[in-house]
């Protein structure tokens, strides 16, 4: 058969007991405290004793920081974009190649327009001449 319920069975009759959760809750605040004061003078103590193992270093053995040149790139992509950048001002813009025997260069676009209108020159070479000439 079904058990009726009534008001008076749906709740307790009694208080729960809060003391023996507050002790339970104080006990554990002082072992977390405890093992957190344990742990602090537990790293002093080492702290000290590897302080007290140091030797000061002789300045005679102290040694160069700096790395021996070639260094490594500290911003690779920053070399590469400069190199492509003088690179293109090079190729599309005009300058000396040597000053003192009067060679210059040129933009490309514009050296191509001058080998179209000159045309590309042809060296006459022994066997050419002979091919030129007509046989008889």
């Amino acid at each position: 058969m079904a058990q009726q319920f009534t008001p008076e069975h749906i709740h307790e009759k009694t208080d729960a007991q809060v003391g023996p959760l507050v002790a339970f809750l104080i006990f554990m605040g002082v072992t977390v405290a405890a093992s957190f004061g344990f742990t602090v003078v537990l790293f002093d103590f080492f702290t000290q004793r590897a302080q007290s193992f140091d030797q000061p270093v002789s300045p005679l053995q102290v040694k160069d920081e700096t790395a021996p040149e070639p260094q490594l790139q500290v911003v690779p992509g920053l070399d590469r974009r400069l190199e492509q950048e003088a690179e293109t001002e090079r190729l599309n813009g005009y300058g000396w190649v040597d000053e003192n025997a009067r060679v210059v260069h040129i933009p490309i676009e514009k050296a191509i327009d001058v080998l179209l209108e000159k045309g590309v020159p042809v060296r006459q070479t022994a066997a050419a001449t002979e091919a030129a000439e007509p046989a008889q």
